[in-house]
């Protein structure tokens, strides 16, 4: 993922933490911004690109 759009969603307001987001001073969202950057240098490969560890669990069942 483009680090840069994955930004862009809470930035716009787009879902809860959106929200928070838009609510803040500018201050605040340029803190918000720059601690967003510093903690995904971690995930970011050479390629530019965000790369998130995900995990999913599935399951499915039945009643006897």
């Amino acid at each position: 993922m483009d680090p840069g759009l994955w930004w862009s969603g809470p930035a716009r307001g787009v879902a809860s933490f959106g929200a928070v987001v838009i609510r803040q001073t500018q201050e605040t969202i340029d803190v918000m911004k720059s601690n967003y950057d510093r903690l995904s240098e971690t995930y970011l490969q050479p390629d530019g690109m965000l790369h998130l560890p995900t995990a999913a669990l599935l399951a499915s069942g039945g009643v006897p």
